[in-house]
């Protein structure tokens, strides 16, 4: 009897997980896809700041412009052509961004433009097809205020330790610095990051 007790629990735990997840998935799903319909209708109205200016607009008029920039903005859209994925991004990394989109790391330069571009995620959601990136695959962007949409290459893959903070280093040409945890197959905090460094291939 207990032994039929102890089972009935495990299932119903193990469901409910299920069930967690499954709503996790599915909630991160419905934010990129909200992202990235914003994305294509740039006249759609967009997140405000706290004097009703609306953040994207000002943005794509002003394309140096950081002031009223505020966490959670949507920042753009990243996607690789030839493994099938693709990352709405976000400003800022605190867990409400990096639960449903890419995070811009910020202090870094903004995506699209001269500078390093830095942006996290997560390996097991919105960054899990960085496992399958090789070097010299092509990296899209479509960035609020960047003008066209960029085209990068992937230069070069490395593994490195959390406290390694030369991938966040200012340089001086444009370049886009994707980063997620590793390995990726990790349970439970994964000890070290995998960095995906990508170069314009567009002038």
């Amino acid at each position: 009897m207990l032994a039929r007790l102890l089972a009935l629990a495990l299932f119903a735990t193990g469901l409910a997980l299920l069930t967690v997840g499954a709503t996790g998935v599915w909630q991160r799903q419905l934010a990129q896809q909200h992202d990235l319909r914003e994305l294509a209708s740039p006249s759609q109205p967009a997140s405000e700041d706290g004097d009703g200016v609306n953040v994207q607009a000002r943005l794509r008029s002003d394309p140096g412009l950081r002031q009223g920039l505020r966490e959670g903005d949507l920042l753009g859209r990243v996607w690789f052509p030839a493994r099938d994925f693709e990352a709405s991004i976000r400003a800022g990394v605190g867990a409400a961004q990096l639960d449903v989109a890419a995070g811009h790391v910020p202090g870094t330069a903004l995506p699209g433009r001269a500078g390093n571009s830095v942006v996290v995620g997560h390996r097991d959601s919105v960054f899990a097809g960085l496992a399958r990136v090789e070097t010299g695959d092509e990296i899209r962007l479509a960035a609020l205020g960047a003008g066209e949409e960029r085209r990068y290459r992937v230069s070069e893959l490395r593994v490195v330790d959390p406290d390694d903070l030369s991938v966040l280093a200012p340089t001086q040409d444009e370049r886009l610095t994707l980063i997620t945890c590793y390995p990726f197959r990790w349970i439970g905090p994964a000890p070290q990051r995998y960095v995906v460094t990508a170069v314009p291939i567009d002038g």
